[in-house]
């Protein structure tokens, strides 16, 4: 009887198997539906984030009108209007209170 010895040609590994298995059509399938999953739900995300900032955007236009409308009674009545400059953020920081 004569044995035949396995060698290192004829180990199959882990890797070697995905990497044979990585063209079968239903893997494929599969990372096909999670591609198109994922970009479902990026999308969503996208649609809420630019729903938020047209909206972010339409409060800022009505601060506008709204400062700009006392502005003018101000102006009406004989008071100056305050400097219109919008403080930076970092003049912000210096700001503290005391109780």
């Amino acid at each position: 009887m004569t044995s035949s010895r396995r060698g290192l040609d004829s180990i199959r590994t882990q890797t070697s198997r995905k990497i044979a298995s990585a063209q079968r059509p239903h893997e494929l399938y599969m990372r096909l539906t999670s591609l198109e999953i994922e970009r479902s739900r990026r999308q969503t995300e996208y649609d809420s984030l630019q729903a938020r900032l047209d909206s972010i955007s339409q409060r800022l236009e009505a601060l506008s009108s709204e400062r700009d409308s006392i502005n003018s009674r101000l102006r009406i009545v004989g008071i100056d209007p305050p400097s219109e400059q919008i403080p930076s953020p970092k003049s912000a920081d210096n700001i503290h209170f005391q109780y």
